[in-house]
């Protein structure tokens, strides 16, 4: 369009009828009644009554209010660019559920597949209450921004049987996890990948962001919040402040073998939050405050609270972790699987670079954090630092020894020419308190282990049954580079560390790899109950191990 210069206000209006469509954005209302067949205009006043007229009558850049109900705008919604969604009136996380408030559903899979409200490019959802969706409850696929903040979601895929779930809903093959209550896809453009088996319309992404914020999550199925990315994007995700409780609970005694032909009978995911990262793609996690609770009935459930994964080639998972609470009150999940944090990496070169501040994990059936690689993997890295945190377990439903332990990373891969390139982790003031073991790297099937760095300070390893507060084995491999201090060693610690009650030793180092170098091990500067750990009682080494545990301490330094 061509406008002359004739004066300021024809300068105006040119502006406004040339620009983007959110200068003509606008307000629209809408209200479940029970007589939707007396349409609105989408006034205030006069309120469309139902997501259909949304749908058909909005904008890009619009505004839709959702007006206080006791019913629910069923249908499901596919918003535009730039729209943002807000209900109007009480806060829907914190109103009693039968008071009137703003309801969305989505209760068949007729339209968007189920999911009851569909994110486009610069969403905020705000303040809905979204109840009983067939598949997702907020969905997302490559969009390049989305702000999900302060809703409630319940019942998500509360309709579906075990079966069903597993036959349907399944969206990442190797770990069969499913759509969650919040769900979002982001990619790049390599094709294929996961965001085009979900959408083979979508384009791709180089970078994509989120801020998920101030929602409460309960008694949905299978999953609480998913998060895929593959093909080289480059993601981040701010999750504050957000909770999930009550999960699965609609199919309580579920056992792996009620599963029909043609699936083989598995544990069911059952998960407050999974990251999974392929080929590529950079994932940043910013998590605050996330509260994790009731995560399976009884029955053969992977309980799990805080997941990352990665696959494929060059994954990688940046994360800050803080004020993070996962509890497992009713002691329930399946007993070889049931973590409160996992990462795990089914792919080759990736990169979990993950700091934990402030944790409480409570008792899981499994770890409470698991480092594990899964499969022929090669040249992953871990780099895990805790500090601050809890991680206690009076569960007496426990998981397979391999595994078994407050933190624990585990090597689970074939015999054969795979090597890790790091594992690196470092505990301060933090309380590893009543697992069958405290921490636990099992390097097993004589896999090779380019550097294995272990810090520790000012941390309790204590009340361990049956087994040991601290153990490495190692099966045989090759570390090419290590330093395991716990005190008085190479990477600076002070030591100050707490080896009281556990039932076997306090510290057990097995290296059955017995070509040199030796695996040093500085442990000095510690608790072990008042005296000198006695070896063979207190301390354990096989193979070639040099360790160090004087100067001790005689005063417990927690008094």
């Amino acid at each position: 369009m061509r406008c002359p210069r004739f004066g300021s206000w024809v300068i105006t209006v040119c502006v406004l009828f040339t620009g983007s469509s959110a200068a003509w954005a606008k307000d629209l209302y809408v209200q479940a009644k029970n007589n939707p067949q007396s349409h609105g205009n989408g006034t205030n006043s006069k309120p469309f009554t139902s997501l259909a007229e949304v749908e058909a009558n909005s904008e890009p850049g619009d505004a839709i209010h959702v007006l206080p109900s006791n019913l629910v705008l069923d249908g499901g919604i596919q918003l535009k660019d730039g729209q943002s969604l807000i209900g109007v009136g009480a806060q829907v996380t914190e109103v009693p559920e039968n008071a009137a408030h703003a309801q969305i559903s989505n209760s068949t899979g007729g339209h968007l597949s189920g999911d009851a409200i569909r994110l486009a490019d610069n969403n905020t959802v705000e303040n809905i209450h979204v109840i009983g969706a067939y598949r997702g409850g907020i969905l997302g696929v490559n969009v390049a921004s989305a702000v999900i903040e302060n809703n409630l979601i319940t019942e998500n895929m509360n309709q579906h049987s075990v079966q069903t779930l597993q036959t349907s809903f399944v969206i990442f093959q190797p770990q069969r996890n499913h759509y969650g209550a919040i769900t979002l896809f982001a990619c790049g453009t390599t094709s294929p990948n996961e965001c085009q088996d979900e959408d083979p319309a979508t384009v791709g992404l180089a970078a994509a962001n989120a801020v998920i914020r101030g929602n409460v999550i309960h008694d949905v199925n299978v999953e609480g919040i998913v998060i895929l990315n593959d093909a080289g994007v480059a993601t981040n995700y701010s999750v504050q402040d957000n909770s999930v409780d009550r999960v699965s609970m609609v199919n309580p005694g579920f056992l792996r073998t009620d599963l029909l032909p043609p699936l083989v009978p598995e544990v069911v995911r059952s998960r407050a939050f999974t990251m999974i990262v392929g080929n590529g793609a950079h994932a940043v996690l910013d998590m605050d405050h996330f509260d994790a609770s009731h995560l399976a009935p009884p029955g053969d459930y992977a309980s799990d609270g805080v997941v990352l994964v990665t696959f494929g080639n060059d994954a990688v998972i940046t994360g800050d972790l803080s004020d993070i609470t996962v509890t497992n009150p009713d002691f329930t999940g399946e007993t070889v699987n049931g973590d409160s944090l996992e990462l795990t990496a089914f792919g080759n070169n990736a990169v979990f670079d993950v700091r934990v501040r402030r944790a409480f994990l409570s008792d899981s059936v499994s770890t409470l954090v698991k480092l594990l690689e899964v499969g022929p993997t090669n040249g992953n890295s871990y780099f895990f630092d805790i500090a601050d945190s809890v991680l206690s377990n009076v569960n007496p439903r426990v998981a397979v020894e391999a595994s078994n332990a407050a933190l624990a990373y585990i090597k689970l891969a074939a015999p054969g020419a795979v090597q890790t390139n790091t594992v690196d982790i470092s505990m301060r003031n933090t309380q590893l308190i009543g697992h069958r073991r405290g921490l636990l790297i099992n390097l097993l099937n004589n896999v090779n282990v380019g550097t294995l760095r272990v810090f520790a300070e000012s941390s309790t390893f204590a009340n361990t049954n049956p087994n040991e507060g601290f153990r490495l084995f190692n099966q045989g491999g090759v570390i090419s580079s290590s330093a395991i201090d716990l005190g008085g060693g190479s990477l600076g610690s002070q030591g100050n560390n707490r080896f009281v009650n556990n039932a076997q030793q306090d510290l057990a180092v097995v290296n059955l790899h017995f070509a040199p170098p030796p695996l040093i091990v500085s442990a000095a500067n510690n608790y072990w109950g008042g005296g000198a750990p006695v070896p063979g009682v207190d301390t354990l080494t096989t193979g070639p191990v040099v360790l160090t545990t004087s100067p001790f301490l005689t005063t417990d330094p927690s008094r």
